[in-house]
């Protein structure tokens, strides 16, 4: 039962789940895309998770101060403008235009604690000046590449990020742990660590020495600490030891150092990849659900790198979640029904069905389930069977059709079936203005085997019943063992017999 919910769930995001979203501009409006933004900001810039974020050692202590962490703030995208007139102003206000100077000037008014407008540096990459660079900016990098891809006046080139630096100061070892990393070789054993003095115990922080009797935190002056990470040190597996500080933005502000314009990295990508390795399959769905479990449910940092954020963030909302698992799972099952379609031969008869005849299928305890519509499938592995199921169930059909139930039959001697096998397949539309087409078999691992048919349902119907039968063409080897399903792939569905 666990697994056939597993080709439930596959079902059910292919049937339901609406189209990806992707965002991409011609070669000749932009050299990259919002997709090529995000993704750099979340490789270069603070802005997922604490990554991002440097925390360079001041050793020794500059005073109270132990380190530095540094960052790069996303600020909106670098664009080379020669022609400001040719600009045309945001109609919805969503994005905003500003030359490098009056953005520098209006950034400064909004940071609480001012810089030097003046002396501040610029980085600039080559081929733009400052008096060139403009600063397009927006909470969206949909709607600022799609204003610039409007405005051939502005010739998006990189990123305007700034460098801040926070002051990291000693607060006593209880708030700055250790900061201890093993030498090349060597793994940080604990009980190897403890020393006649101390114990040490660990979190996601860093390394703490406890009491060895009471087993609380020492607190430890500044120079204590520094001269217990040069113990440390001496050792031959530990190859850096120093105190980790932290950084109060209120008692000590962080300063704005610089200013750069940041080239973008352009990379191709699989949407639905989650884990890197070139394909879409079930693998991706479960890796998309364990950084769902990992950051919402164990608090836990992201563990997807910034390339699988950006492929297993299938809709581009900047979120990875349930949603987007099960677009994965959407994309692996297309994959399979494009598969199985390629290889696959079928025959779509439209035909008449027989008074009182009893419904003889193969997943009859499946028609009355809820979850999607169950179509009657009866596998078929001789000219014998196919004719009496046939025979029992169906007639030509009042309207003409190509083929006929006659024609379609004559392909199905003995001969046929000494490697193949014939899935037969009936539906019961209420109007014969819906079109019905054969889409494919998916193959779970339980050895069911299902077939989905396709429903395109017009607007304005006719009021003619119309009944169906495909004839789908197996081989007998690869399906001898299987169970047989079938499915249609909407809501909406018709009556089945």
């Amino acid at each position: 039962m666990k697994k056939m919910r597993i080709v439930s769930l596959m079902l059910a995001a292919m049937l339901s789940a609406s189209g990806l979203v992707s965002v991409a501009f011609a070669a000749d409006e932009t050299s990259f895309t919002a997709t090529d933004v995000r993704r750099t900001v979340m490789e270069k810039c603070a802005v997922f998770d604490s990554r991002g974020e440097v925390s360079v050692p001041c050793k020794p202590a500059d005073g109270d101060i132990v380190g530095y962490k540094t960052r790069d703030n996303y600020e909106g995208i670098a664009c080379r403008c020669t022609d400001p007139e040719q600009i045309k102003p945001d109609a919805e206000g969503k994005v905003t235009v500003q030359t490098y100077d009056e953005y520098l000037k209006a950034r400064n008014s909004s940071y609480e604690y001012a810089f030097d407008e003046e002396t501040m540096p610029l980085n600039l990459i080559d081929g733009v000046t400052r008096e060139t660079l403009y600063i397009v900016s927006g909470k969206s990098y949909d709607a600022v590449m799609a204003f610039c891809a409007e405005n051939p006046a502005l010739e998006p080139v990189g990123i305007l990020t700034a460098h801040i630096m926070n002051p990291e100061y000693y607060y006593g070892t209880d708030a700055a742990p250790l900061r201890i990393d093993a030498a090349d070789g060597y793994e940080i054993d604990a009980n190897a660590l403890n020393t006649a003095d101390y114990h040490y115990i660990q979190n996601l922080n860093g390394w703490y020495p406890t009491d060895k009797e009471t087993g609380k935190t020492v607190e430890l002056k500044l120079e204590d600490a520094a001269a217990l990470c040069e113990k440390l040190e001496a050792r031959d597996d530990i190859s850096f030891a120093w105190v980790r500080g932290l950084a109060n933005a209120i008692d000590y502000p962080s300063s704005i150092r610089s200013f750069t314009v940041m080239p973008v990295v352009h990379q191709d990508y699989l949407s639905g990849d989650a884990d890197g390795n070139g394909k879409v399959d079930l693998d991706d769905a479960i890796t998309v659900l364990q950084a769902y479990t990992a950051v919402n449910l164990m608090k836990q940092e992201n563990p997807l790198t910034a390339a699988q954020f950006i492929a297993a963030d299938t809709d581009g909302d900047g979120v990875v979640q349930i949603e987007d698992a099960l677009r994965i799972l959407q994309i692996y099952t297309q994959s399979l029904l494009r598969q199985s379609l390629a290889n696959t031969q079928c025959q779509t008869v439209r035909v008449g069905l027989k008074e009182g005849a009893e419904v003889d299928c193969d997943n009859a305890e499946r028609l009355n389930l809820t979850d999607y519509m169950h179509l009657p499938v009866k596998a078929c592995r001789s000219a014998a069977e196919l004719e009496a199921y046939v025979s029992a169930h169906f007639t030509e059909g009042v309207f003409s059709s190509a083929p006929t139930l006659h024609d379609a039959m004559q392909k199905y001697s003995e001969d046929f079936f000494a490697n193949q096998m014939v899935l037969a397949v009936s539906v019961t539309e209420g109007s014969g203005s819906i079109t019905d087409t054969f889409a494919g078999i998916i193959t779970a691992a339980d050895q069911t085997a299902t077939v989905t048919i396709s429903r395109q349902v017009p607007q304005t119907m006719t009021a003619d019943m119309a009944y169906w039968l495909f004839l789908i063409e197996i081989p007998q080897k690869t399906y001898a063992n299987m169970q047989f399903d079938a499915v249609t792939d909407t809501a909406e569905n018709g009556l089945h017999q």
